[in-house]
Protein backbone atom coordinates (compact mmCIF):
# COMPACT_ATOMS: atom_id res chain seq x y z
CA UNK A 1 0.00 0.00 0.00
CA UNK A 2 1.12 3.41 -0.69
CA UNK A 3 0.58 6.30 2.08
CA UNK A 4 1.06 10.36 1.77
CA UNK A 5 1.61 12.68 4.65
CA UNK A 6 3.41 15.88 5.05
CA UNK A 7 5.78 16.61 8.24
CA UNK A 8 5.61 19.91 8.67
CA UNK A 9 9.09 21.80 10.36
CA UNK A 10 8.67 24.59 12.65
CA UNK A 11 11.85 27.28 12.69
CA UNK A 12 12.41 29.06 15.74
CA UNK A 13 11.65 33.08 14.42
CA UNK A 14 11.10 31.47 11.12
CA UNK A 15 8.00 30.47 8.32
CA UNK A 16 6.59 26.53 9.24
CA UNK A 17 8.23 24.16 5.98
CA UNK A 18 5.61 21.66 5.16
CA UNK A 19 7.68 18.49 4.02
CA UNK A 20 5.70 15.66 1.44
CA UNK A 21 6.26 11.99 2.67
CA UNK A 22 5.68 9.25 0.69
CA UNK A 23 6.38 5.63 1.93
CA UNK A 24 4.50 2.29 0.57
CA UNK A 25 4.74 -0.87 2.60
CA UNK A 26 4.57 -4.78 0.91
CA UNK A 27 4.64 -8.57 1.66
CA UNK A 28 6.96 -10.76 2.05
CA UNK A 29 6.45 -13.74 -0.57
CA UNK A 30 8.52 -16.43 -2.86
CA UNK A 31 7.17 -18.98 -4.96
CA UNK A 32 9.68 -22.14 -5.99
CA UNK A 33 9.69 -22.87 -9.83
CA UNK A 34 8.98 -26.45 -8.88
CA UNK A 35 9.02 -28.82 -5.26
CA UNK A 36 10.19 -31.51 -7.11
CA UNK A 37 12.95 -33.04 -9.08
CA UNK A 38 13.09 -36.29 -10.85
CA UNK A 39 16.56 -37.46 -11.74
CA UNK A 40 15.38 -40.73 -13.60
CA UNK A 41 17.61 -43.49 -13.90
CA UNK A 42 21.32 -42.87 -13.10
CA UNK A 43 24.37 -44.98 -12.20
CA UNK A 44 24.54 -45.83 -8.95
CA UNK A 45 28.01 -44.32 -8.81
CA UNK A 46 27.87 -41.41 -10.61
CA UNK A 47 26.03 -38.09 -9.64
CA UNK A 48 23.81 -35.57 -12.04
CA UNK A 49 22.73 -31.45 -11.29
CA UNK A 50 19.59 -30.30 -11.65
CA UNK A 51 18.46 -26.72 -11.06
CA UNK A 52 15.60 -25.18 -9.38
CA UNK A 53 14.84 -21.04 -8.60
CA UNK A 54 13.51 -19.16 -5.55
CA UNK A 55 11.52 -16.13 -6.46
CA UNK A 56 11.07 -13.20 -4.93
CA UNK A 57 7.55 -11.78 -5.57
CA UNK A 58 7.48 -9.41 -2.90
CA UNK A 59 8.79 -6.18 -2.50
CA UNK A 60 10.72 -6.92 0.82
CA UNK A 61 13.99 -8.76 0.18
CA UNK A 62 14.56 -12.36 2.49
CA UNK A 63 16.78 -14.92 2.79
CA UNK A 64 16.77 -18.40 2.46
CA UNK A 65 18.68 -21.51 3.73
CA UNK A 66 18.60 -25.47 2.52
CA UNK A 67 18.33 -27.98 5.11
CA UNK A 68 19.21 -31.78 4.53
CA UNK A 69 18.38 -32.83 8.39
CA UNK A 70 15.62 -34.60 6.35
CA UNK A 71 18.27 -36.59 4.11
CA UNK A 72 18.38 -40.12 5.28
CA UNK A 73 22.56 -40.61 4.13
CA UNK A 74 25.51 -37.79 3.73
CA UNK A 75 26.42 -37.52 0.41
CA UNK A 76 23.42 -38.23 -1.29
CA UNK A 77 22.66 -34.18 -1.81
CA UNK A 78 24.84 -31.21 -2.55
CA UNK A 79 23.76 -28.26 -3.26
CA UNK A 80 25.01 -24.91 -4.74
CA UNK A 81 24.20 -22.58 -2.41
CA UNK A 82 23.00 -23.89 1.02
CA UNK A 83 22.03 -20.13 1.88
CA UNK A 84 21.09 -16.62 0.57
CA UNK A 85 19.36 -13.24 -0.28
CA UNK A 86 16.59 -13.15 -2.78
CA UNK A 87 16.15 -9.78 -3.55
CA UNK A 88 12.73 -8.03 -4.46
CA UNK A 89 11.72 -9.15 -8.34
CA UNK A 90 14.34 -11.68 -8.78
CA UNK A 91 14.76 -15.35 -8.51
CA UNK A 92 17.65 -17.22 -7.03
CA UNK A 93 19.10 -20.33 -8.63
CA UNK A 94 19.99 -23.53 -6.94
CA UNK A 95 21.98 -26.09 -8.34
CA UNK A 96 21.35 -29.92 -6.43
CA UNK A 97 23.76 -32.69 -7.48
CA UNK A 98 22.28 -36.10 -6.68
CA UNK A 99 24.17 -39.01 -5.95
CA UNK A 100 22.69 -42.29 -5.64
CA UNK A 101 25.25 -44.17 -4.12
CA UNK A 102 22.89 -47.66 -3.88
CA UNK A 103 20.94 -49.18 -7.04
CA UNK A 104 17.58 -48.63 -5.49
CA UNK A 105 14.86 -46.40 -5.70
CA UNK A 106 16.08 -43.31 -3.96
CA UNK A 107 13.71 -40.99 -2.37
CA UNK A 108 14.71 -38.01 -0.28
CA UNK A 109 13.00 -34.88 1.14
CA UNK A 110 14.92 -31.54 1.79
CA UNK A 111 14.02 -28.43 3.49
CA UNK A 112 13.75 -24.82 1.82
CA UNK A 113 13.41 -22.34 4.16
CA UNK A 114 12.73 -18.76 2.89
CA UNK A 115 12.05 -15.70 5.34
CA UNK A 116 9.76 -16.14 8.23
CA UNK A 117 7.58 -18.99 6.61
CA UNK A 118 7.35 -22.44 7.07
CA UNK A 119 9.57 -24.49 5.55
CA UNK A 120 9.09 -26.07 2.21
CA UNK A 121 9.05 -29.99 1.60
CA UNK A 122 11.16 -30.22 -1.51
CA UNK A 123 11.09 -33.98 -3.06
CA UNK A 124 14.33 -35.25 -4.33
CA UNK A 125 14.16 -38.76 -6.16
CA UNK A 126 16.19 -41.21 -8.68
CA UNK A 127 16.70 -44.45 -9.31
CA UNK A 128 20.09 -46.05 -9.28
CA UNK A 129 21.25 -48.10 -11.63
CA UNK A 130 24.39 -50.57 -12.26
CA UNK A 131 25.97 -52.72 -14.70
CA UNK A 132 25.56 -56.38 -14.83
CA UNK A 133 26.61 -59.84 -17.14
CA UNK A 134 24.61 -62.36 -17.47
CA UNK A 135 26.72 -65.73 -16.92
CA UNK A 136 26.28 -69.61 -17.51
CA UNK A 137 28.33 -70.83 -15.10
CA UNK A 138 27.10 -72.27 -12.22
CA UNK A 139 27.25 -70.47 -8.79
CA UNK A 140 29.03 -72.02 -5.73
CA UNK A 141 27.14 -73.19 -3.46
CA UNK A 142 26.19 -70.80 -0.77
CA UNK A 143 23.44 -71.10 1.70
CA UNK A 144 23.17 -67.68 2.71
CA UNK A 145 22.87 -66.75 -0.74
CA UNK A 146 20.34 -69.44 -1.61
CA UNK A 147 18.05 -68.12 1.44
CA UNK A 148 18.15 -64.62 -0.24
CA UNK A 149 17.24 -66.60 -3.89
CA UNK A 150 14.15 -67.71 -2.20
CA UNK A 151 12.73 -64.74 -0.74
CA UNK A 152 13.49 -62.67 -3.71
CA UNK A 153 11.62 -65.33 -5.70
CA UNK A 154 8.51 -65.04 -3.23
CA UNK A 155 8.64 -61.20 -3.44
CA UNK A 156 8.44 -61.46 -7.35
CA UNK A 157 5.76 -63.98 -7.18
CA UNK A 158 3.77 -62.03 -4.86
CA UNK A 159 4.41 -58.94 -6.65
CA UNK A 160 5.81 -57.04 -4.44
CA UNK A 161 9.18 -55.98 -5.83
CA UNK A 162 9.27 -52.37 -5.86
CA UNK A 163 12.90 -51.20 -7.71
CA UNK A 164 11.71 -49.18 -10.83
CA UNK A 165 14.63 -50.52 -13.12
CA UNK A 166 14.64 -54.40 -12.94
CA UNK A 167 16.31 -56.54 -14.78
CA UNK A 168 14.68 -57.70 -17.66
CA UNK A 169 14.96 -62.00 -18.47
CA UNK A 170 13.08 -62.03 -21.88
CA UNK A 171 15.45 -58.72 -23.17
CA UNK A 172 18.32 -60.82 -22.15
CA UNK A 173 17.42 -63.42 -24.03
CA UNK A 174 15.99 -61.58 -27.06
CA UNK A 175 19.85 -59.95 -27.03
CA UNK A 176 21.43 -62.92 -26.92
CA UNK A 177 23.59 -64.11 -29.72
CA UNK A 178 22.24 -67.38 -31.65
CA UNK A 179 23.39 -70.53 -30.10
CA UNK A 180 26.30 -72.64 -32.59
CA UNK A 181 24.35 -75.60 -33.57
CA UNK A 182 27.43 -78.03 -32.54
CA UNK A 183 26.69 -76.69 -28.86
CA UNK A 184 26.44 -79.62 -26.17
CA UNK A 185 22.72 -80.28 -24.97
CA UNK A 186 24.11 -80.03 -21.38
CA UNK A 187 25.82 -76.71 -21.85
CA UNK A 188 22.30 -75.35 -23.41
CA UNK A 189 20.74 -76.40 -20.42
CA UNK A 190 22.99 -74.57 -18.34
CA UNK A 191 21.32 -71.34 -19.38
CA UNK A 192 18.45 -70.00 -17.70
CA UNK A 193 15.21 -69.37 -18.19
CA UNK A 194 14.05 -65.84 -18.36
CA UNK A 195 12.35 -65.82 -14.88
CA UNK A 196 15.24 -67.05 -13.30
CA UNK A 197 17.84 -64.78 -14.54
CA UNK A 198 15.53 -62.16 -13.15
CA UNK A 199 15.05 -63.46 -9.69
CA UNK A 200 19.02 -63.45 -9.54
CA UNK A 201 19.32 -60.35 -10.74
CA UNK A 202 17.18 -58.82 -8.09
CA UNK A 203 18.87 -60.91 -5.54
CA UNK A 204 22.44 -59.60 -6.48
CA UNK A 205 21.15 -56.00 -6.73
CA UNK A 206 19.81 -56.30 -2.99
CA UNK A 207 22.76 -58.35 -1.84
CA UNK A 208 25.28 -55.48 -3.60
CA UNK A 209 22.80 -52.51 -1.35
CA UNK A 210 23.04 -54.14 1.89
CA UNK A 211 27.22 -54.48 1.42
CA UNK A 212 27.37 -50.92 0.16
CA UNK A 213 25.11 -49.63 3.18
CA UNK A 214 26.98 -51.11 5.43
CA UNK A 215 30.52 -49.85 4.21
CA UNK A 216 28.82 -46.70 4.78
CA UNK A 217 27.42 -47.10 7.95
CA UNK A 218 30.82 -48.01 9.23
CA UNK A 219 32.82 -45.59 7.55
Amino acid sequence: MLYNGIAVCSVDGGPDYEVPIIGESSFVDFKLSTQELDYGEIPYNESSSKEFFIENIGKVPFEFSINLSTVSRPGIIECSQMSGKVVAGERYKVVIKFFPGVPDNIDEMLLVECGHFPAVRFKVKAVGIYPGCLLSFPRASDGEYLQRLEKTKQRIDQGHMSYAAPFSGSEAVRLMPTLPAKMAEKEKAMIKDPVAMEVEAEADRELLCDMIVSKLEQA
